[in-house]
C-alpha cells in the first residue's frame, strides 16, 4: 500500500509511517533526519524586504548542496501583500536561477502573478520542475503552464467550491498533481479523499500515481526510504 505525499507542508505529519512530507524549511526547526521527511527552503515573497539575499543566497547553497533539502521554495510572486514587487521579481529569478543551477525543483507561490511568472520562466529559459502549490489559476493559464514542466498542488483549495479549479480539475492529467496540506490543519488523507471524490478514482490508484509523480521528480530512492 502506497504512502500519502505532502508535497508541501509547514508542520509535518507526526505519523511518519503514512506519509512522505517535503517540509517546507524553518531555522526553528530541527533538520535531523527522519524517515520520509524531506525539505524544502527558499525566500518567501512576503520575506524579500526584511533579509538581504545575498546573505540568504550563501545559506542557500549552503543548504541545498546537502542532501536533506530536495526543492527549492516555496518562493514566488505575490500582489496581495504590500511589498516592493519589482524586488520580489528580482529575488525570485535569482533563486529560479540558482535552482536551475542545482537542478532542484521548486516550489511556487504564486498570488495573482501567474503572468508574470510566465514570463520569467519564458525569459530564463526555465527547465526545472515548477510544482504551484495551492494553484488558483484560471483555465488558460493552467494551460500555458503546462507547456513549462509545471505541476499542480492541491490541498484546502479543493474545499472551496468557488475556487476556478472546480470546472477544470479534471482534465489536469494524474501525471502533473500532487496535494499538500500547506499551514492548514486538514490532514492530507482528508485531501486525496476529496480529490478522489471529484475525480471518480479509487484512492489506492490516486496514490499510486502521487507517488510515481515524486519518484519522477526527485528520484525512485527516495521512496525507497534510503536516508537523505
Amino acid at each position: 500500500m502506497n504512502l500519502y505525499v505532502n508535497i508541501h507542508t509547514h508542520t509535518a505529519d507526526k505519523n511518519t509511517n503514512i506519509c512522505i512530507n517535503n517540509l517546507n524549511f524553518d531555522s526553528k526547526l530541527t533538520t535531523s533526519v527522519r524517515e520520509n521527511l524531506f525539505f524544502s527552503c527558499g525566500l518567501h515573497p512576503w520575506d524579500v524586504e526584511t533579509f538581504d539575499f545575498e546573505v540568504v543566497k550563501m545559506q542557500l547553497v549552503e543548504k541545498i548542496a546537502g542532501k536533506q533539502i530536495i526543492a527549492i521554495g516555496e518562493i514566488g510572486l505575490d500582489k496581495a501583500v504590500a511589498c516592493n514587487f519589482v524586488l520580489q521579481k528580482n529575488v525570485f529569478t535569482k533563486q529560479l536561477k540558482l535552482a536551475q543551477q542545482f537542478s532542484k525543483p521548486v516550489i511556487i507561490h504564486c498570488v495573482k502573478a501567474y503572468s508574470e511568472i510566465l514570463e520569467i520562466i519564458k525569459l530564463e529559459k526555465i527547465t526545472i520542475p515548477l510544482i504551484f502549490h495551492q494553484f488558483m489559476a484560471n483555465f488558460e493559464t493552467y494551460k500555458q503552464l503546462l507547456k513549462y514542466n509545471s505541476y499542480f498542488s492541491f490541498g484546502k483549495n479543493l474545499f472551496l467550491e468557488k475556487a476556478k479549479i472546480f470546472s477544470y480539475f479534471d482534465k489536469i492529467p494524474l501525471t502533473r498533481i500532487f496535494f499538500e496540506t500547506d499551514d492548514s490543519e486538514i490532514l492530507v488523507e482528508k485531501v486525496y479523499l476529496k480529490a478522489s471524490e471529484m475525480l471518480n478514482l479509487d484512492i489506492e490508484i490516486l496514490k499510486t500515481q502521487i507517488v510515481t509523480n515524486f519518484d519522477t521528480i526527485f528520484g525512485k530512492k527516495n521512496t525507497d526510504f534510503i536516508n537523505i
